[in-house]
């Protein structure tokens, strides 16, 4: 049984760092579209940041605070992510842009 979950932590963090990739990338280039959808996008993120830290408010003292910690620092990094991308705008491709 050990081994059956070293092998599923083995490729649950690659598969963690794919979708934070995605994630981060694809809101980073929504939140470059139009200034609300930037707004909904940062205040998601925030509400997130919420949710977990009051999830663990109500949870038994069995919660680890790594695992809160954790939780927030992926948050961010997911936030970092977009404005990243945001703050580096990307060429707008039109159909037939032979360029």
């Amino acid at each position: 049984m050990a081994k059956r979950f070293d092998r599923n932590a083995d490729t649950l963090a690659p598969e963690v760092l794919a979708i934070k990739t995605v994630i981060g990338q694809v809101l980073g280039r929504v939140h470059q579209l139009d200034p609300v959808l930037a707004e909904a996008i940062e205040g998601g993120i925030e509400d997130a940041q919420s949710a977990i830290r009051e999830a663990a408010t109500r949870a038994r003292k069995g919660t680890g605070a790594a695992a809160i910690v954790k939780a927030i620092s992926t948050v961010e990094s997911v936030r970092e992510a977009v404005l990243t991308r945001s703050r580096n705008p990307v060429r707008r491709v039109i159909a037939n842009d032979n360029r």
